[in-house]
């Protein structure tokens, strides 16, 4: 017992988990956050609706101009539901809109690039070179990957542009890069999964993706990463 007039001790309360944290906000706004993916789905329409009617030239051609600015515009609704701030899944400024392309068209690149040199070494196997340049091209591949796991959040999180997010994510890649290729890898299986169900989780799968994004991109950036 505590003897009377004696000081009460303080009782930190239990630190909640980040995954936690995340799930609990995730269905607080999940209106928001579904009407915010309906958005970002509709940007993605005429690249998909390229890709079924058989034009994927075509598809690739539109996609960094519809997919890109898609993505910021999820990116910077999700960034406003996770500051508590009011989501507006429709506002994308043509600066965001801009650096979403630019960066879709990075990414887009080093993909084509690292397509070739696989090419190059189905046509030559015992080639070292072309195994080499593959090799390259696919560490470059994965190196763009990971710095787009934080560039695209910090463009929706403070609007920075293509250059200047893309120096804080390759400086947040490497800082922390068992979080970053974690992100990546939660990425790449939830695609696998909208893929194996026919695309049925897309309705609300890519908000969840870019919700973790963000959330990692700000407390890594808030605890030793570079300055917004």
């Amino acid at each position: 017992m505590i003897a009377p007039g004696a000081a009460v001790p303080s009782v930190t309360p239990p630190a909640v988990p980040v995954a936690a944290a995340l799930g609990c906000r995730l269905w607080e706004s999940l209106p928001a956050l579904l009407a915010a993916n309906l958005v970002f789905l509709a940007w993605c329409a005429p690249y998909g609706l390229l890709a079924l009617l058989g034009f994927p030239g075509l598809a690739l051609a539109v996609l960094p101009l519809t997919v890109g600015p898609g993505t910021v515009g999820l990116v910077t609704a999700v960034a406003r539901i996770v500051r508590s701030e009011r989501a507006r899944p429709a506002a994308l400024d043509l600066q965001r809109g801009r650096t979403g392309a630019v960066l879709a068209a990075a990414l887009l690149l080093a993909w084509h690039a690292q397509l070739a040199a696989l090419h190059a070494v189905m046509a030559h196997p015992e080639s070292a070179a072309a195994i080499g340049l593959w090799a390259a091209q696919v560490a470059l591949l994965v190196l763009g990957a990971m710095v787009a796991v934080h560039a695209l959040p910090l463009v929706g999180l403070h609007g920075q542009g293509a250059r200047e997010a893309t120096r804080n994510g390759f400086v947040l890649a490497a800082r922390h890069p068992g979080p970053t290729a974690a992100i990546l890898v939660t990425a790449i299986a939830a695609g696998m999964l909208a893929w194996s169900l026919a695309g049925a989780p897309l309705i609300i799968l890519p908000a969840a993706v870019a919700m973790l994004g963000v959330a990692s991109t700000e407390r890594l950036a808030r605890h030793g990463g570079p300055t917004p």
